[in-house]
Parts: structure tokens; C-alpha cells; sequence
């Protein structure tokens, strides 16, 4: 979303990336806001407690601001610091860059990478000049502006460390900026519309499949990615699943569910739901022992009733999930 209004217009706006965080602090290193020109802000880097301030920073340098690294203590629980009396215990340093039009360009590259499920290397030096210095590595080469870039070492140093990684010595940061994760949706029933747009919200890549063309649409599914409207089977044979995938199956069709889950079960994906009851899932895999991600009944047990809350249980799963994939 950040990176959509970045490429958005042609005004420069102002990135501002956490690169380290002492202690602890409401988001990590790599989480980036957007400021743009007419004043829109997209995006966060804390509970709230210093975004007025970084625009006010931001807005006074105006286009004299090529780079800037800001530190806030956070640590102090008085009224007067930056903690603002909830004791958040971190310093976060913040990098703040004005996006020339050339590293739009290299952007618009990497955005490119992002739309066919490449993930994408990220390194910047940070440093006081226009110029700026910064390179992004994708599979299939490099690109940017960093002419004698020293690409043997970033290439050992991201593959040592945890990224986003923080290199004090070269004041080097090096980032993954990963695809979207994909959320598929086997039914385009009433129920699963608060699902589509949650997951949309929550940071997902939705798509959205049913036979029914009056399910399946635009209307009922606007922060869809991609509807697709065919036969299960007809969508099995033809859609490249990857091993980072999500699904939820909820045609309320049982062989048509029967047909999606067996598919689903044979393939590599990341995680796969089921709506309905232990015992017609039971009925379903006939006797089948699933694999553990496989979930079923799908979603985390809050006592979630209702389409709404059923979506919010569902995410939570998702998320938790995929969190614990990211730590390992």
C-alpha cells in the first residue's frame, strides 16, 4: 500500500524506514511510513507518540531534507519525554529520505518484482547527501544507484543475519521487502465478504473464486485483488499455488469442498481452512488423518459468532501462522 502511493503521483514525498530499535517500541525495524507533499500520511511507526513530530521535522526542512536519521527516546515514563507516560521502553532511530524521481523508477522495478511474487533485497547506506546511496537486489540481478557497491559483502551480510539488519560500522541497512501473502477464498458467500476485506486490511494479496457469477463480483468482494469465476476443478487444474499460500474453503457445498480439499491437501501451501463442524469435516476427509496445517474448524476459539467475527477469527489464525513461520 505504502509503495502503491509512493508511485501514486509524481511529487516527491519523504520515506521514513525504523532501521534499529533499542528495547522495545509498538513496531520493529523495516516498518516505513509515508509523507507526502499535500500532507498525507501513510502508514505508522509508533502508537502515535512521535508522527506529529517527524511531519513538523519533515514539513520545516521541506526540500532542503535530502536524508535525515532521528532518534527518539522513549524510554522515560514523565509527561515531558517522548514516552508520553506509557514507558514504551525503546530508542527508535528512524531514517527519513525524499524520494527523488530516479529511485521512483527503481521502485516502480522493484514494485514490478513485488507483482510477480519476487521478493526483493533492500540496501541503503545511510548518509547525509542528495546522492544517496542504495542498492536493491532481486533474483534476477541488481539494480539502483551505488556504482562501486561492495556486493560480495551485503550478499554475506544478508545471508548471516536476521533482516532487517542494522550494520552500525558501514551504516548499512538491509532490508526484505517480501510480496504480499496471498489469502484464497473457495466461495464468494455472504459470509466470507467481512473475511475478504479484513484480510485486504490485514495485509493480504485476496482472491476470491466460486462458480456463481452472481456471488462472485466486484461489489461483493471490492477489495478483492482477483475474482475468478469457474468450477473448482476447472480452478484446481489451472491456478499455480506456491508454498506461501493461504486458502479458506467455504463453499458450503460439501463436494464441492470435498473436491477442493483433497486438491488443496496433495499440494505445498502454507495453510489451509475449512468452515463448518468437526464432524462434517470428519465426513469430508473420510477417515484421511490432515496435515498439521490444516485447520479445521478454521479460526482461533474466541467464541466468534457471526460472519464478522468469524472473519476476525480467522485472520487471527492467519496471522499467528504466519508470524510463526517468519520466526523460524
Amino acid at each position: 500500500m505504502i509503495l502503491d502511493a509512493l508511485l501514486e503521483d509524481q511529487d516527491e514525498a519523504v520515506l521514513a524506514t525504523i532501521v534499529q530499535v533499542e528495547g522495545s517500541a509498538y513496531r520493529k525495524a523495516g516498518a516505513t511510513m509515508l509523507f507526502k507533499k499535500n500532507g498525507e500520511r501513510i502508514g505508522l511507526l509508533s502508537g502515535g507518540c512521535l508522527e506529529e513530530d517527524l511531519s513538523q521535522r519533515i514539513g520545516e526542512l521541506g526540500d532542503q531534507l535530502p536524508t535525515a536519521l532521528i532518534s527518539y527516546d522513549m524510554r522515560a515514563e514523565d509527561d515531558l519525554s517522548w514516552g508520553m507516560g506509557v514507558g514504551c521502553n525503546g530508542v527508535i532511530h528512524i531514517y527519513a529520505e525524499r524520494i527523488s524521481q530516479e529511485k521512483k523508477r527503481h521502485y516502480e522495478r522493484v514494485r514490478d518484482c513485488l507483482y510477480a511474487g519476487k521478493a526483493v533485497t533492500a540496501v541503503t547506506q545511510i548518509e547525509f547527501s542528495p546522492s544517496g546511496r542504495y542498492l536493491f537486489l532481486s533474483e534476477t540481478g541488481h539494480f539502483g544507484h551505488w556504482p562501486d557497491a561492495p556486493l560480495q559483502d551485503i550478499q554475506r551480510t544478508a545471508s548471516t543475519f536476521h533482516l532487517p539488519h542494522f550494520d552500525r560500522s558501514s551504516n548499512i541497512f538491509i532490508q526484505r521487502i517480501e510480496p504480499k501473502p496471498r489469502l484464497i477464498l473457495f466461495g464468494a458467500g455472504p459470509d466470507m465478504r467481512p473475511l475478504a476485506n479484513l484480510a485486504a486490511e490485514s495485509g493480504f494479496s485476496v482472491i476470491v473464486t466460486d462458480w456463481r457469477p452472481a456471488y462472485c463480483t466486484a461489489s461483493h468482494f471490492p477489495k478483492a485483488d482477483q475474482l475468478i469465476t469457474v468450477f473448482p476443478e476447472q480452478m484446481l487444474s489451472e491456478f499455480e499455488f506456491s508454498p506461501q499460500d493461504f486458502a479458506v474453503v467455504a463453499t458450503h457445498h460439501f463436494q464441492h469442498d470435498q473436491v477442493i480439499v483433497k486438491s488443496l491437501l496433495s499440494r505445498d501451501l502454507h495453510y489451509i481452512g475449512l468452515l463448518g463442524s468437526e464432524n462434517r469435516t470428519k465426513r469430508l476427509l473420510n477417515g484421511k488423518q490432515p496435515p498439521a496445517h490444516f485447520y479445521s474448524p478454521v479460526g482461533l476459539k474466541i467464541g466468534a459468532e457471526g460472519p464478522e467475527e468469524i472473519a476476525v477469527s480467522i485472520v487471527a489464525e492467519i496471522l499467528q501462522t504466519r508470524k510463526r513461520l517468519a520466526v523460524i
